[in-house]
């Protein structure tokens, strides 16, 4: 799989620092970016197009690099900042009769050239996406900002993000950090319990709360049988602590 990447200017604010800035990139991945998209068998292009498409444009990006990572097959790209981003993502033509659930056999295992951001920030976000059978989806993220961001680890690190703010088919959501509060002075270990080494490797630990609000039901029975789908128009809201 390959991607199209055009960039129409760069500038270099501080590259003492590996920092460069750069304006209205376009992004484009479809058909015919498959391994095998010259080939002429039908079932092995068929297995290499198995992914989604997408194309969309960013106004600005300012990224900072690092050969060491690029060495280490981390991807040259630290940490960057995306602002003004527009696209579509196109899973219409994905197949969905999957085999059952192997958690094993899911488990994605690191491949070169997988981005891999310390930090990650984005702000001003839009598009849609076009699922098969069902109306475009449209979504936005107004703002969120990441630790860390890794292709191997997506979704967890979306769950640990600091906060994330956005909508989901014109419906608000939310992704927040929950701090535990710091400890009193009068619980230091100073006097060490038989509680305290099973405590302490905690005393950091965060959790995060996931918000939905008036999402339609639409979305979850679409396509389903069985009672779920005898519900014709309704809300949900979705409160959430992982």
């Amino acid at each position: 799989m390959g991607i199209s990447i055009s960039i129409e200017s760069a500038i270099v604010p501080k590259w003492s620092k590996g920092c460069i800035r750069l304006n209205n990139i376009s992004v484009e991945c479809g058909p015919q970016h498959a391994t095998n998209s010259n080939s002429n068998s039908n079932s092995n292009s068929n297995s290499n197009a198995d992914f989604a498409y997408y194309s969309g444009k960013i106004e600005r990006a300012e990224v900072e690099l690092s050969l060491v990572r690029w060495l280490d097959g981390k991807g040259i790209v630290k940490s960057c900042v995306f602002r003004g981003v527009t696209g579509v993502i196109d899973v219409r033509h994905l197949p969905y009769d999957v085999p059952d659930y192997n958690p094993a056999a899911e488990r994605a295992s690191h491949r070169p050239g997988w981005f891999d951001f310390e930090n990650f920030h984005i702000e001003d976000l839009s598009g849609s996406i076009l699922y098969p059978d069902f109306r475009p989806i449209p979504f936005a993220i107004h703002s969120a900002s990441m630790p860390r961001l890794r292709q191997r680890w997506l979704f967890y690190d979306l769950l640990s993000a600091y906060s994330a703010v956005g909508t989901y088919d014109n419906c608000l959501f939310s992704v927040k950090q929950l701090r535990s509060p710091s400890p009193s002075p009068s619980s230091s270990p100073s006097s060490p319990t038989l509680s305290s080494p099973s405590t302490l490797p905690f005393a950091d630990h965060s959790t995060t709360e996931l918000l939905l609000h008036n999402l339609d039901i639409s979305l979850f029975n679409a396509g389903m049988d069985g009672p779920l789908s005898w519900l014709t128009a309704g809300k949900v809201d979705l409160d959430a602590t992982v």
